[in-house]
């Protein structure tokens, strides 16, 4: 299992990054305040809509069920997945269809109502909606087989040929090209994991039988995992909706996607395979082992999220001055950008835990939970996002998100607690030991940091690589340090 993580995230990560580095180069090449360019990044926001819906249900109801099914009954697994295949595929057919019907309105909330081209970019982009659904029908598929890489490499297209067309189309057919690029390459992310699928076995023909009690209780599931997805979507189109009035809608979702790099390559790895492991362990009644099995993925992600939130607090300009403070992205957008993601960073240990928790839940079969701590962190972000916004402008944004997350993550671990004792000794003087160990290496990067700012090279670009990656492998040194002193159970993470 250590070398499946390993491997899985290495790649996620690097998969993330490069989506994150296509991102970057549209950003630079059109500017951050380019109407057409945040009209192209809030349409964006659509397709995932699946990312999310789908991709939630799938990871915490259809694998755990089709897991189990596949060491039981493999003929029941077959005709369970063909069900959920076509159920997907309707589903995803009556959204786009939604989408493309409900464009003008939804344009009419935001601040871009007298743009043509919004509606326009919303349109196209519904139909990588479908491409979407069948990515993750047949991630999850795989997941269950006990096959992560491909699955895990699979955006890498997608950010090669949006970074290809800014290349070389960006000036011929601008922001109006961009969409469809967009499109066509969310498309490759399914056709890619449509040969392996097929080389397990799986031979579709469609079916649709609601009497089968798996798709019976996959349907039961799925309702309060839809009402916490639902309300993570309302969250996120809400926080783009408000930011189409400081028209910071690219700003804020460059900040949010190099957060949730971190957040999505460690986090997302680790549990799609822990989840398989966790779901068998309570089929068959281990609560013991369960619980290890749980703690142990909590203390692997805390491990790199506690000091990757001080990193990001700590080294914020530096960050965005190498990643995206290039073209016609200004040093004044760069400090902006900056502080929101010192902001937004305060936040990724509690969303990472909340990942966890909410899989540990899906495991014992239990969605309504955080289906309910999901609508909850989604009332809390509004209420306080609408009752601030006036006084802190957009920093409510990242400062709502902070707060709510970090409420709806304790919610969770204090439910789970209660059920099997979750919180032990051994995970308390670890999560102190980490602590300790972030906060010695955030002191001596503030200390240090005059010293790295006044390192200068005649090029540019190593020049700012430099101040970044300097203390970043400083502080690096220091954390595992660290570790390795006061962990004994994690010096295999030096190995």
């Amino acid at each position: 299992m250590s070398k499946t993580l390993f491997a899985v995230t290495a790649i996620t990560l690097l998969s993330r990054l490069l989506s994150l580095v296509s991102l970057q180069v549209y950003m630079a090449f059109f500017g951050p305040h380019n109407i057409q360019i945040n009209i192209f990044s809030y349409a964006l926001n659509i397709p995932n809509i699946i990312f999310n819906v789908v991709g939630t249900i799938i990871a915490a109801v259809i694998v755990p069920i089709y897991t189990g099914l596949l060491t039981k009954d493999k003929e029941q697994s077959r005709i369970f997945i063909k069900n959920v295949i076509t159920l997907v595929c309707l589903a995803v057919v009556v959204l786009v269809a939604i989408g493309y019907i409900g464009a003008p309105f939804l344009a009419n909330l935001t601040a871009y109502r007298d743009y043509p081209f919004m509606v326009y970019a919303l349109r196209v982009k519904v139909f990588a909606m479908f491409f979407y659904g069948l990515h993750y029908m047949f991630q999850g598929i795989l997941h269950s087989h006990g096959k992560f890489l491909l699955a895990a490499f699979v955006t890498v297209p997608t950010s090669i040929i949006v970074i290809g067309y800014v290349f070389f189309f960006g000036h011929s057919f601008g922001v109006h090209g961009l969409v469809y690029a967009m499109v066509i390459g969310l498309s490759f992310q399914a056709f890619l994991l449509l040969p392996a699928v097929i080389r397990l076995g799986l031979r579709y023909r469609p079916a649709l039988d609601f009497k089968n009690p798996q798709v019976q209780q996959a349907l039961q599931l799925s309702v309060p995992v839809l009402l916490s997805v639902v309300s993570f979507q309302i969250n996120s189109i809400f926080n783009n909706t408000l930011a189409t009035g400081f028209n910071l809608v690219l700003i804020m979702g460059f900040v949010q996607n190099l957060m949730l790099v971190l957040i999505l390559s460690l986090v997302h790895p680790i549990m799609n395979v822990y989840l398989p492991k966790l779901s068998r362990i309570w089929e068959t009644g281990q609560t013991r082992e369960f619980r290890t099995s749980l703690e142990n993925a909590i203390l692997t992600v805390l491990f790199f999220l506690i000091p990757a939130s001080v990193g990001f607090f700590m080294l914020q300009f530096e960050i965005i001055n190498l990643l995206a403070a290039w073209g016609e992205f200004t040093t004044e957008d760069a400090v902006l950008t900056a502080s929101l993601l010192g902001l937004y960073g305060l936040g990724v240990v509690s969303i990472g835990l909340k990942e966890v928790m909410d899989r540990g839940f899906y495991a014992q079969k239990n969605s309504k939970l955080p289906g309910f701590v999901g609508f909850f962190i989604m009332a809390v972000n509004i209420g306080f996002s609408l009752a601030t916004v006036n006084y802190l402008g957009f920093y409510t944004m990242p400062i709502s998100f902070v707060i709510s997350t970090s409420l709806g993550s304790l919610c969770l671990i204090i439910v789970m607690h209660k059920n099997i004792a979750i919180i032990s000794k051994r995970l308390v003087f670890n999560v102190a030991k980490f602590l300790a160990g972030a906060l010695l290496m955030g002191l001596v990067l503030y200390v240090t940091r005059s010293f790295f700012d006044n390192i200068v090279f005649n090029n540019e670009v190593f020049t700012r690589a430099v101040r970044l990656f300097a203390p970043v492998i400083l502080g690096v040194v220091i954390y595992f340090a660290c570790a390795t002193v006061f962990v004994k159970e994690f010096r295999r993470y030096l190995k």
